[in-house]
């Protein structure tokens, strides 16, 4: 099998797992409410640098755990959010509030924005 149809099939493996998986939030209708607090970036740079950057690199470019200026760009931030709160897959639950799980998305997305789209 060629290394493309290996890595989509695994991808996809990966997302129909951690959907089955994962979710409590998204079920009980907790993640509507986290989702719409309010947000502050430089806040969320901090609970990166104290409870991220050891597997994710100081830049979030990646080290033991993925780079995340790519991982991003293909979750919503709800998605996002119950990774950090969830875990899932073989990353662990990390310990930081509703708050500070919102914080680290929005620093996150003003880290690396979505592409614009071309006309």
């Amino acid at each position: 099998m060629s290394k493309i149809l290996v890595r989509i099939i695994g991808l996809t493996l990966i997302t129909v797992l951690a959907t089955a998986c994962g979710g409590q939030l998204r079920k009980s209708g907790r993640l509507t409410t986290i989702l719409s607090l309010d947000r502050t970036p430089s806040n969320g740079a901090t609970v990166f640098e104290d409870e991220c950057s050891y597997c994710h690199g100081d830049t979030a470019m990646g080290g033991s755990a993925p780079n995340l200026s790519t991982a991003t760009k293909r979750m919503t931030d709800g998605e996002i959010v119950e990774q950090i709160l969830e875990g899932g897959l073989s990353m662990p639950s990390i310990e930081v509030t509703e708050q500070q799980a919102v914080d680290v998305v929005a620093w996150l997305r003003a880290k690396f924005p979505p592409p614009t789209k071309r006309p």
